[in-house]
């Protein structure tokens, strides 16, 4: 149904009609960015993996969804809007304009500056590491017939973008995609494999539009399901 990408980690999202997949590689540009909250030890040329809570994400900062960002790979221009009003752009290849995103970030998320912010990126963006919660390099689904069963149940509606899928499908069966652990899916050529279930955290209870904490997903989901998995 849709494909998205965040080229930065706990930014917004961007609908891309198509994309180009690599063996054992992420969608391109997708967490290619993640702007680091502590003093951690991150070498561009040899990226290792690290927690989210080293980060800025929505788990730990929701005004982030108070924004959008538009990203152009080419020129890695970044812009941050709010309501389609474009409020900085930066090169994010330019060390000063970085410092300048640095400097926003800090004032409009109203954050502690012994957060010692920076933006990050692999030397070779996301051909070298991509800034997913996983270590592994990973593709992201998401059935939107699941979606749908689940706001019909708890008898609210929810906004799949809460789950930053990669890629947005229905099928005829809610939960279908738990029967396709450990197997294989065929997308025109392109072949993958579904390795794990992806366990909801607190960032799913921050609503995309309002930016306000309004449903508690993983209290929802485990009282009615028994697990945190979506």
């Amino acid at each position: 149904e849709s494909i998205y990408r965040y080229p930065s980690k706990g930014f917004s999202g961007e609908s891309i009609n198509k994309t180009y997949l690599k063996e054992s590689q992420a969608i391109l540009g997708d967490r290619e960015y993640a702007i680091s909250r502590a003093d951690i030890d991150f070498d561009p040329d040899l990226p290792k993996y690290f927690q989210k809570n080293n980060f800025l994400a929505l788990v730990n900062t929701a005004k982030l969804a108070n924004y959008q960002i538009k990203y152009d790979q080419a020129t890695r221009m970044l812009s941050v809007l709010r309501k389609g009003k474009e409020l900085i752009k930066v090169n994010l290849s330019n060390n000063f304009e970085r410092l300048d995103l640095v400097e926003f970030l800090y004032t409009k998320l109203d954050i502690k500056r012994a957060h010692k912010l920076d933006i990050i990126r692999a030397t070779e963006g996301t051909n070298q590491h991509s800034f997913s919660d996983l270590p592994d390099k990973v593709i992201s689904f998401i059935n939107l017939s699941t979606v749908k069963s689940f706001s019909e149940k708890i008898g609210l509606k929810i906004d799949p973008l809460r789950f930053r899928a990669n890629i947005n499908f229905s099928s005829n069966i809610p939960w279908w995609e738990f029967e396709c652990l450990n197997k294989k899916l065929k997308i025109d050529k392109v072949v993958l494999e579904v390795i794990k279930k992806t366990r909801r955290c607190a960032a799913t209870s921050v609503n995309p539009s309002t930016a306000i904490r309004d449903i508690n997903i993983p209290r929802y989901l485990k009282n009615n399901y028994g697990h945190t998995d979506l």
